[in-house]
């Protein structure tokens, strides 16, 4: 198996490292790497998400972070799958655990986010634009004030 760099795919996104069974630092996409440009999420990994999210079970828990895992890794890696075995296990498994659950809180928090709705301005715009007439309107009449006097 090579080297972490010779593995990466063409389409290699990036993302948080997480420390993986041969002592190596992995890029798994996160939430940044995720969504397109137009805010959609890919599909198959939503609905990933949301069998964990309904599992009850902390076992459950643990296959589902562990098949998301696999999943983000299939998308910045070339791997075969006695590289998953090798990859995935070794003596920091705890350690592996960890960053997965982390990666899968953020990627929830991410979702959680895109998915309520952003309160609009009574106005019907997102961004209110500094009123330069009052400002303009003021300074006409300081000028009418002194050319008077």
């Amino acid at each position: 198996m090579g080297s972490e760099v010779e593995l990466r795919s063409p389409s290699f996104l990036g993302g948080l490292p997480i420390v993986l069974g041969d002592g190596q630092e992995w890029a798994f996409p996160g939430p940044r790497e995720l969504f397109d440009v137009n805010g959609q999420f890919n599909s198959e990994l939503l609905s990933l998400l949301e069998a964990i999210r309904e599992v009850q079970d902390e076992s459950e828990r643990l296959r589902g972070e562990l098949a998301l895992a696999i999943q983000l890794l299939s998308l910045n890696y070339e791997l075969r799958p006695d590289d998953f075995t090798r990859l995935l296990g070794g003596p920091d498994v705890g350690g592996m655990q960890r960053g997965f659950h982390d990666l899968a809180t953020r990627l929830f928090m991410a979702l959680a986010d895109r998915e309520q709705p952003q309160p609009v301005p009574e106005t019907g715009r997102r961004f209110r634009l500094p009123s330069f007439r009052s400002r303009v309107g003021h300074k006409l009449a300081c000028r009418s004030e002194r050319v008077a006097s």
